[in-house]
Formats: C-alpha cells, structure tokens, sequence
C-alpha cells in the first residue's frame, strides 16, 4: 500500500487507548459519578443510565487514554517522528 508500518503501529495503540478509555469512562462514572447528565438532552439522570456522562467518568476516560498512549510511546511503538 506504500504506507509506513508506524501508522498501522500508531492505529493499534489508538484502538485499544480508545477501548481502554470507554471502560475506564463506564466503569469509573458507574462507580463513583456524582451527578451524572444525559448526553443528548443534558437533563439529570441516575448514574449508570445508557448515554449518560459525568465528570468523574469523563476525566478516567482521560486518565486511561492517555495511560495506555503513554506506554505505547514507552515501548516504542509510536515514535515521536
């Protein structure tokens, strides 16, 4: 495909920093979401309803993205060049 092996490298650890974020963002929001607000409308809702967000669960999802690029780059999968 004339493509460097590194954007292949670079989707693999993006995939999974995305599955690892969504899991940290349900799991964590679930568990310890204070006030939680459905996405399409932004009215409050009980923690662990479908399509619902809170600030605990968004900013695990933060932690765990970043986590899991983080050891990529550690490893050497994703360059910085």
């Amino acid at each position: 495909l004339g493509l460097s092996s590194d954007i292949f490298l670079l989707g693999y650890v993006a995939s999974f920093s995305t599955k690892l974020a969504d899991t940290f963002a349900s799991e964590i929001g679930k568990a310890y979401g204070k006030t939680t607000f459905l996405i399409t409308t932004l009215e409050r809702v009980e923690p662990g309803t479908e399509g619902a967000v809170s600030a605990e669960g968004t900013a695990a999802s933060v932690l765990g993205g970043l986590l899991l690029t983080m050891y990529g780059w550690g490893v050497g999968l994703t360059p910085l060049s």
